[in-house]
C-alpha cells in the first residue's frame, strides 16, 4: 500500500487517516519485517510509525505485562506463635 498522492506526484501526504495508521501498525505487527523497512515503503519516518504503535491498542490484551518478580518470602506471625512462611 502506497500513500503517495495520485496523478504522478511524488509529494507525500502530511496527514494519514486513522484507517491508514491502523493498517500500517497492523502490517508492522504481523509481517515480522523491520519498522524502518515498512516506513520507507510508505514514505514516512520510522519514528512516526513507532509513535503510532505506542498509542495503538495492544492486540494481546488490555492487561499490562510486568516482569516476573524475584523470589519473595512473606512471613505471617500469629498470636499463638505459629509462623506461616510463603515463598514465591
Amino acid at each position: 500500500m502506497s500513500l503517495y498522492n495520485g496523478e504522478g506526484s511524488k509529494m507525500r501526504r502530511t496527514r494519514h487517516t486513522d484507517e491508514e495508521r491502523k493498517a500500517i501498525v497492523e502490517g508492522v505487527r504481523t509481517s515480522g519485517r523491520p519498522i524502518a523497512e515498512i516506513a520507507a515503503e510508505e514514505g514516512i519516518s520510522r519514528q512516526t510509525v513507532q509513535s503510532w504503535m505506542r498509542v495503538a491498542p495492544s492486540p494481546r490484551s488490555s492487561f499490562i505485562e510486568l516482569p516476573a518478580p524475584r523470589a519473595t518470602v512473606v512471613e505471617l506471625r500469629f498470636p499463638d506463635g505459629t509462623v506461616l512462611r510463603v515463598q514465591g
